[in-house]
């Protein structure tokens, strides 16, 4: 593109944000919306029902908390027209890409900067894509401080709009907003933004919320969710299978299939969405009883279970088989949904870690119906 037709279409597109200001969205006109609440409950919000979305969680520093503990926050980004669709057709007319995240601003107390200071502060887009980046403005959302930035530019070709904006919505938090369209959907961009302000509830202590110093897992829905300690190391790299381990020393000798010492422990969980694979070629869950289930995973595993025996745990009746330095437990929540849960760590060690194992299998939730709430 020459310069001047690049001067052109900026001119253009700055024209349109700084005079064709966006109307107040219409509910009489609104289209479908679905009501959004994060895994940890933190924040909840309404989305054009055509929308795709998906949370996930950011791990930031907590600079505010004396130990240096850090904290799992929620992420949430959401796009339009199909899922998957930015990392295959990111040139495709009529696009929306539009992501909201809590941040623990840098600094807190009397010198925290403000939404607008920070936004005058950021380092603007560069390289093969530039932005044109306009005046920050100051303004206030449900009576939280607040500023926008907006933007115009071209991506490979692509004329767009959009903007940043940060609300500070807690003593602790910011909210972070950016959002990119296509430029002929600037109407529809304010409009879906404006649904997600007029409905934003923001929650300190959700329902799901770990106690401090803990993290909060979930994959993809909060169907599947359980607490663990932050100092933990948490792998997926096993297939079917979520790892957890107290210390790197530990993770490391499962690596190089080593004996733990009595000072470590390892934590496997088979979730409910991965019962089936993991039984492959062995045993049908939705046809096999709970002793056949628990039975093949001993055999699988090579473990040296006792028999098990029937216990409580909350709202569920488990299998529990003890062995040297640890259990199993086997799960089921209705209608063959079930998960698996295998603690043990070094010879005569396990009675030291039985506590916070516990806390972690009482945290443990599976309520697939919230599947349909969370995405469409």
């Amino acid at each position: 593109m020459s310069a001047k037709r690049w001067l052109y279409v900026v001119c253009i597109l700055l024209f349109i944000l700084n005079f064709t200001r966006p109307t107040p969205f219409s509910y009489a006109q609104a289209p479908e919306s679905i009501t959004f609440t994060s895994c940890d409950g933190r924040l909840s919000f309404d989305y054009p029902a055509a929308w795709f979305v998906q949370e996930s969680q950011v791990i930031v520093p907590n600079f505010a908390v004396v130990d240096g503990l850090d904290e799992s926050l929620p992420s949430v980004r959401w796009y339009y027209p199909a899922e998957d669709f930015l990392g295959e057709n990111w040139t495709t007319l009529g696009y929306f890409d539009f992501s909201a995240a809590l941040q623990i601003p840098w600094g807190l107390g009397d010198d925290r900067p403000t939404p607008f200071e920070q936004l005058s502060n950021i380092v603007t887009f560069a390289g093969g894509n530039p932005r044109t980046y306009g005046t920050p403005t100051e303004m206030t959302v449900h009576n939280w401080l607040a500023a926008r930035q907006d933007y115009v530019g071209i991506n490979d070709g692509l004329a767009i709009v959009g903007f940043q904006m940060i609300i500070a919505i807690s003593d602790e938090y910011d909210l972070v907003i950016h959002a990119e369209a296509d430029a002929n959907e600037i109407m529809a961009l304010e409009d879906a933004l404006q649904l997600f302000l007029d409905t934003l509830v923001y929650s300190d202590n959700g329902p799901n919320t770990p106690p401090v110093g803990w993290f909060l897992y979930f994959k993809d829905t909060c169907a599947f969710r359980f607490f663990y300690p932050q100092n933990w190391i948490l792998s997926e790299a096993a297939s079917n299978k979520i790892l957890l381990f107290n210390s790197q020393d530990a993770a490391d000798k499962r690596i190089r299939r080593r004996p733990f010492d009595a000072d470590e422990l390892e934590i496997t969980i088979v979730p409910p969405a991965e019962i089936a694979d993991y039984f492959y070629g062995t045993l049908d869950p939705a046809q096999a009883t709970s002793e056949e289930i628990l039975s093949a995973y001993v055999q699988i595993e090579e473990l040296p279970a006792e028999f098990p025996v029937q216990v409580t745990i909350g709202e569920w009746e488990v299998l529990r088989a003890d062995m040297p330095s640890g259990f199993i437990l086997l799960f089921e929540f209705g209608e063959r949904q079930y998960a698996i849960f295998a603690a043990r760590s070094g010879s005569g060690g396990f009675s030291d870690f039985e506590a916070a194992v516990m806390q972690v299998v009482e945290s443990l939730r599976y309520e697939p119906l919230e599947e349909s709430t969370q995405t469409p």
